[in-house]
């Protein structure tokens, strides 16, 4: 009768510690996988930062909304815009398909990203006039970013709807 305790407590035992090592290997895996998808977002996000220093430069330098016809009178600022946006168009699906992380982007770069969309957005809307579906990933992200930005930081005080 006492072996058949051992055996049964030792059963028990090894059973618990299957378990453990299984819920530890989950919650490994989780930590990586979150770890990854916060790591390429940085990564992604650094690409496209690294390309975008005359567009932001020019955003910037100008108060309100940058008018089509401004982009259209300069060939060098249009290519730069059009880089820009294909490239950020590229992230945003990315973001908006949860393959980066929408948090740490807005940590990154949140209000900046807001603002340039809003400063971007009579360009964008000349060129749904062709395209109606131009630059579409890239609202979406704009929207959920103004609502996590929003969750993190409290109400924006530009561009409010």
């Amino acid at each position: 009768m006492d072996t058949q305790i051992v055996i049964v407590a030792a059963s028990l035992i090894s059973s618990i510690c299957s378990v453990v090592a299984i819920i530890v290997a989950i919650r490994t895996f989780l930590t990586n996988k979150k770890r990854h998808k916060i790591q390429t977002t940085i990564e992604a996000y650094k690409e496209i930062y690294n390309d975008s220093y005359l567009i932001e430069m020019v955003i910037y330098d100008n108060n309100g909304p940058l008018q089509p016809d401004i982009i259209y009178a300069n060939k060098k600022l249009k290519n730069s815009v059009v880089r820009y946006l294909d490239s950020i168009e590229y992230f945003s699906v990315g973001i908006n398909v949860k393959l980066f992380d929408i948090e740490i982007f807005d940590r990154l770069s949140g209000n900046d990203m807001i603002d340039i969309y809003y400063k971007l957005k009579p360009y964008i809307d000349d060129q749904r006039k062709l395209y109606s579906f131009a630059y579409k990933d890239f609202e979406n992200m704009v929207e959920k970013l103004r609502e996590v930005h929003n969750n993190r930081i409290g109400l924006l005080q530009i561009y409010d709807k």
